[in-house]
């Protein structure tokens, strides 16, 4: 196995998911943004879910919420049933960056599997 290698192309794939998703340099970002994928096809993820979810506190989530929701990576609505909750969407712009990401991330897993 190449370990140098395969560390600078996941280096390249960390690099790439800076300059194109919202992670804007920071894990709780890249960890909101998973887990507002993880919700496509599902049902739709409020703040309440990724608030128990996730293990940051809820100021520094709202905060970066707030920037998603700005830059227009995410869509956030009243939620159906809770007046005192909303749901988090993601916008095209964030299902074609995820898109291009996973397919990213699959060719470089399936080149270091095979070296």
């Amino acid at each position: 196995m190449n370990y140098s290698r395969n560390a600078r192309a996941l280096v390249e794939l960390r690099e790439w998911g800076n300059a194109h998703l919202p992670t804007y340099g920071s894990l709780i970002c890249y960890d909101l943004g998973l887990h507002v994928m993880a919700s496509v096809g599902k049902e739709t993820a409020s703040l309440k879910q990724v608030y128990r979810a996730l293990p940051y506190s809820e100021a520094h989530l709202r905060r970066h919420l707030r920037r998603f929701e700005k830059d227009e990576w995410v869509l956030l609505k009243q939620h159906p049933e809770d007046a005192r909750n909303r749901t988090i969407e993601p916008t095209q712009k964030m299902l074609s960056a995820y898109q291009e990401y996973f397919q990213l991330y699959l060719t470089v897993a399936t080149n270091i599997a095979t070296s």
